[in-house]
């Protein structure tokens, strides 16, 4: 095993791809040290071998019109029959930053993700992401200085 998807698909847990989510439901995650985990596995890497970084905001919706849902916000949804049918949703935006590896698979690793508040700049929150994730990178030995520039 090498990831913890990997985990889940393994015969010791039989009762399924959530067994694993729900074990970590029951205790608590030390956030900086899970990035430090994460910084520090293998990371994919283009044809050329470098590290490609991708930053997404995507937004959860599932249950946007609970009443006891707190900290929503209208998040921007395309419509599928063009523009005209886009909407605001109320629902939850959250950051992602990825290593990314170059040809036809989708497999990305996920670095860093965390919720945007309602008084957050998705642009300052952005780049304080990256930058902490570089620094991590650098930190557990993933990328040095004789290397190409981390950022360009």
């Amino acid at each position: 095993m090498t990831t913890p998807v990997d985990l889940t698909l393994t015969t010791e847990h039989r009762r399924g791809h959530g067994a694993m989510y729900e074990a970590l439901n029951c205790g608590n995650v030390e956030v900086p040290r899970l990035r430090q985990v994460l910084a520090g596995l293998p990371q994919p890497e283009a044809a050329d071998g470098r590290l490609v970084l991708a930053v997404d905001v995507t937004h959860w919706l599932r249950r946007p019109d609970a009443p006891g849902s707190p900290d929503r916000l209208f998040c921007h949804v395309y419509g599928r029959g063009g523009r005209s049918s886009d909407q605001f949703v109320p629902g939850w935006p959250y950051s992602f930053v990825a290593a990314l590896e170059s040809g036809r698979t989708s497999w990305c690793q996920i670095l860093d993700a965390l919720r945007l508040g309602p008084a957050d700049d998705v642009a300052e929150v952005t780049a304080a992401q990256v930058r902490r994730v570089v620094e991590d990178l650098i930190d557990m030995g993933r990328w040095h200085h004789s290397r190409s520039p981390a950022l360009r």
